[in-house]
């Protein structure tokens, strides 16, 4: 198993973390930097220092003010001595408190839903999925980020028990385009990929495949 946090290595940060985000509960903010305490583990006989600061041992970690100043910063503890190291990358979210956004991947049936009922449906919001975010907006404001396929096809239908007819972005009714534009303040759709299969589609792809698509549709 991959040793996420460096639990095996002879100096490693405590805190923060590898990819932590910071925000005003982590320290002391000003302008547009943040002061924490680092933490880093180490050997009691080592000589850490921390961002060029010297660490002080507390009985468990060495310690040492931090000041970021960057939304994204690296952080590199060093021990004197035997110039081992660590290195972390962390983020500074200042803005981030007291704020959510809800965010979904590998969307496509909700849409072919909506468009196979487009008849019986009032709204979009008919359909099961989308009342649940949009339950979640009235009561609490919040704002759903939904990332879509282009399509379902046969590739898929392994995974359903439910036999389903394939479904493209093509094929999508318009008959509420008025009410996805009214909701586009809270409510993204946005590019995730082709197809759920085959996996990793864009691994060795280039940009061209971003600048020339073959094929674009609109819901707003």
């Amino acid at each position: 198993m991959r040793d996420y946090f460096n639990l095996q290595s002879e100096i490693r940060f405590v805190f923060p973390l590898d990819g932590d985000c910071l925000n005003r509960y982590d320290g002391e903010q000003s302008g547009c930097s943040i002061t924490f305490v680092a933490r880093v583990c180490a050997p009691k006989n080592a000589d850490i220092y921390i961002e060029n600061t010297k660490a002080v041992f507390d009985g468990e970690h060495f310690i040492a003010p931090v000041t970021v100043k960057n939304k994204k910063s690296k952080l590199t503890a060093v021990d004197k001595n035997t110039e081992k190291s660590a290195e972390i990358t962390v983020l500074y979210l200042k803005n981030s408190v007291d704020k959510y956004r809800i965010s979904s991947d590998d969307n496509i049936l909700f849409l072919k839903d909506i468009t196979d009922n487009k008849d019986s449906y009032s709204s979009i919001f008919d359909n099961p999925y989308l009342a649940v975010y949009k339950k979640a907006h009235d009561l609490y404001g919040a704002a759903v980020h939904i990332n879509i396929y282009y399509q379902y096809s046969q590739d898929e239908m392994c995974d359903f028990s439910e036999h389903k007819q394939p479904f493209n972005l093509s094929m999508m009714t318009d008959k509420f385009k008025s009410e996805w534009e009214k909701n586009s303040d809270w409510l993204k759709l946005t590019f995730h990929a082709d197809k759920n299969y085959p996996d990793v589609p864009y691994k060795n792809a280039t940009e061209s495949i971003f600048l020339y698509p073959s094929s674009s549709t609109s819901l707003s």
